[in-house]
């Protein structure tokens, strides 16, 4: 049986070792705006507990148990060198989606996110009363979305998803679409590129989009 134990170095979602929520909120998105870590007495030992503080700004619920009206939240999860704890799931949940040099939450401040509480995790946990470690199955936070990225997504190029967005639609239609796209709206640089019509005006240079007499864009067939 392993447990947790906090890692040697700072709170991260790599190198981890094989081995209750307290929130209404189920499913949720925002901005990750920072993370700490907190710590806690545990009730008749002289150890603490450690747990993460995800801080999210610019909420979206999309499922709470309970209404929830604030525009931000911190989602606490306990932290863990051990691949089998809460922590060591949504650390596996977001290495899944990031880019092989990111690290969580390290390198995804800034970002939009989502996490969503999933069931049927097992985990080994120590009984109190007997003494014992059980395996038990629990719900879990996970990182389902990051910055527009899902679990098997990350190499998808954004490029080619704003391309397939414009092909049949007037510059109008495009840019109302392209500006909520996720990628679009965590890059300043693609915003102003949309904004300017660079990014139309620059397909339709190189050929590789037409526009035809109603000002709609069609992709050039290779």
């Amino acid at each position: 049986m392993t447990t947790e134990q906090m890692p040697r170095d700072p709170v991260s979602s790599r190198g981890l070792a094989s081995g209750g929520l307290g929130t209404p909120l189920r499913d949720i998105r925002g901005k990750l705006a920072g993370y700490r870590k907190e710590e806690k007495p545990i009730e008749g030992t002289t150890r603490k507990s450690v747990s993460v503080m995800l801080q999210l700004a610019d909420l979206e619920v999309f499922k709470s148990e309970e209404p929830y009206a604030f525009p931000t939240a911190e989602i606490r999860i306990p932290l863990s060198s051990s691949t089998n704890s809460r922590w060591g799931i949504l650390a596996d949940s977001a290495n899944k989606i990031m880019s092989k040099d990111g690290n969580f939450p390290k390198t995804e401040v800034g970002k939009s996110i989502r996490l969503t509480v999933t069931p049927g995790h097992k985990l080994s946990s120590k009984n109190r009363e007997t003494n014992k470690w059980e395996d038990i199955t629990v719900e879990a936070w996970e990182v389902t979305e990051i910055a527009g990225q899902t679990k098997g997504s990350a190499s998808a190029n954004p490029m080619d998803e704003l391309k397939a967005l414009l092909d049949g639609k007037t510059k109008a239609e495009f840019n109302s679409t392209a500006l909520a796209h996720p990628f679009v709206k965590n890059s300043p640089d693609a915003q102003r590129s949309i904004l300017d019509n660079s990014f139309v005006e620059g397909l339709v240079t190189t050929g590789a989009f037409t526009v035809d007499a109603n000002k709609v864009y069609h992709k050039v067939a290779k």
